[in-house]
């Protein structure tokens, strides 16, 4: 908030997706809530890849006690962080870092889990190829297979790199990143790095953009004591090079809004965005596993096992 801003600045995200708690088909595995019309609309996980932009943590649940949603602020380190759960219309249940909150908040009094927003990039005009900023969030069980996922393949996920190519054999040249000292030696005018390769390309060089998105593969059953539910397994895709350039540039307009995010006081901040999901039905059998207290930047907590992900290879290219 500021004087020439003074509502602040509005949540990027124009879509909040979530997945079915229950296993029993009732509700499409993966779907967002249209709040205007009041109803849960499917999406079709099978041609819906997307880029990761960044995550945070936060609570959700339901409380059936209270029949209302559970909800908190996002963190960065659940170690340090501090964490505002609530009960809609039932004011503050828990304050505090995640592990000496852990057991009030996920007790059946409550109803709440440990979840990740994960903000991505997707397309949201398939004639134009834009991208556009989601949510996707997660929560128990769901957010194990997640962790595991991204442990093995944090390199794919978050980086843009530039290789060399010789044959069937492919060379580290640089990071498209400004923390990469040779890119920012080599390309000193700051250009997107598509155009950069292609005009080193058309210099003589042979250089390929390498960049990945994730997809949902498949969602499994599971079962945890009287609750089914399902869960999704991650697999990659190769990017086309300008969508790893407007991955970057849609990442650019999501950390100004969690700068702002963060600054704000925390009982500010635990109350959600406009499109969250309120008024949908209850999403609480899925409790799964719940974090560690040490998970903080770099690192991840306890979760499922780790599921099969899908090698990327040229039968796995996004072409938008």
């Amino acid at each position: 908030m500021s004087r020439s801003n003074p509502q602040g600045t509005p949540h990027p995200s124009t879509v909040w997706l979530r997945i079915a708690g229950k296993a029993d088909g009732k509700r499409p595995p993966l779907s967002w809530w249209d709040k205007e019309a009041k109803k849960e609309v499917p999406v079709d996980y099978t041609h819906f890849p997307f880029v990761v932009l960044d995550q945070t943590n936060t609570v959700r649940g339901y409380s059936e006690r209270h029949k209302a949603s559970v909800f908190s602020n996002e963190v960065r380190d659940t170690r340090t962080d501090v964490l505002v759960v609530k009960i809609r219309g039932g004011g503050v249940v828990a304050t505090g870092v995640w592990n000496a909150i852990k057991e009030a908040v996920t007790s059946k009094a409550v109803g709440g889990a440990f979840g990740v927003n994960l903000y991505i990039g997707y397309e949201c005009d398939t004639k134009t190829k834009e991208l556009a900023i989601g949510v996707l969030e997660l929560k128990g069980a769901s957010v194990g297979q997640w962790f595991e996922f991204s442990k093995s393949h944090r390199s794919e996920i978050y980086s843009t790199n530039v290789v060399a190519v010789n044959g069937d054999r492919r060379t580290l040249v640089c990071a498209a990143s400004d923390s990469d000292k040779r890119w920012r030696q080599e390309n000193p005018d700051g250009l997107p790095v598509d155009q950069w390769v292609e005009a080193r390309n058309a210099a003589g060089a042979k250089l390929e953009v390498v960049a990945y998105g994730v997809k949902i593969t498949r969602f499994t059953p599971q079962k945890h004591g009287s609750n089914e539910y399902v869960v999704p397994e991650f697999g990659l895709v190769r990017l086309q090079p300008r969508t790893a350039v407007a991955a970057i540039e849609l990442d650019v307009k999501l950390q100004s809004y969690l700068a702002e995010y963060f600054s704000r006081a925390r009982s500010q901040a635990a109350e959600p965005p406009a499109g969250t999901g309120e008024g949908a039905q209850p999403d609480s059998t899925d409790t799964g596993a719940q974090p560690d207290a040490n998970y903080g930047a770099g690192q991840e907590p306890a979760g499922e096992p780790q599921a099969e992900t899908a090698q990327p290879g040229a039968e796995d290219d996004v072409p938008f």
